[in-house]
């Protein structure tokens, strides 16, 4: 059985989350890596992940 990694993210104001399951072989991760390095690399493509599905903009009129 694959072991899986689900990243979710909500924005203020939308009604349902965004979400995606990966496996481990996907990340590139595997189940024999430390706790802690999987930890943190799995920490470091979660905000990649969520930096990748945001866009915003501000524009000041005069």
């Amino acid at each position: 059985m694959n072991q899986t990694v689900t990243f979710s993210m909500q924005v203020k104001g939308m009604s349902s989350p965004l979400t995606e399951t990966f496996t481990l072989k996907e990340l590139s991760l595997h189940k024999q890596m430390a706790t802690e390095e999987l930890e943190n690399r799995v920490d470091a493509i979660f905000q990649t992940w969520v930096w990748s599905h945001i866009s915003f903009s501000r524009t000041i009129n005069h």
